[in-house]
């Protein structure tokens, strides 16, 4: 059931969300700017199913934008490393209470183990959201961007 759920939420979502706009987005010339994750470009066992999810999902774009260039769309990914959201401070309460440490320590350390030196912001993600959706961006297609304070090391 985790499997389904993990693909219901954000693979179908995303599917059935471009399915309803690409019409409008096509009469516009619009774009589309899916919101992935990391997870999908690099294995981990900790993240079985939203890493194969991400997967689908940047696999899922590219073959969009495929489709875009006849049709007119442009079409882009974004992959968020760690972010500062509601999320990521209950992952840190948690550590700091299994290690007995503060939060700005457990925060220190996690970046530290990730390889980052600090974690993003949402409005960091967002401002690469305006971009490609942007006229700015308007050659960037079938992007997949990674915003994630140099985490991810593939090529």
């Amino acid at each position: 059931m985790d499997w389904q759920d993990g693909f219901a939420l954000k693979f179908f979502g995303a599917m059935r969300c471009c399915r309803a706009a690409w019409p409008h987005l096509q009469a516009r010339r619009g774009a589309i700017v899916n919101i992935v994750g990391i997870g999908g470009r690099t294995a981990n066992a900790d993240f079985t199913i939203g890493g194969a999810v991400n997967a689908a999902l940047l696999n899922f774009t590219k073959a969009l934008a495929d489709r875009g260039t006849h049709d007119g769309v442009r079409v882009n990914a974004i992959n968020p490393g760690s972010i500062a959201t509601e999320r990521l401070q209950i992952r840190l309460r948690n550590l700091a209470a299994e290690q007995q440490i503060d939060e700005a320590a457990a925060a220190q350390r996690m970046a530290q183990a990730l390889g980052v030196t600090r974690f993003g912001t949402p409005d960091e993600i967002a401002r690469v959201v305006a971009f490609l959706a942007s006229a700015q961006a308007s050659y960037c297609h079938g992007a997949i961007v990674d915003v994630d304070g140099g985490q991810t090391r593939t090529l």
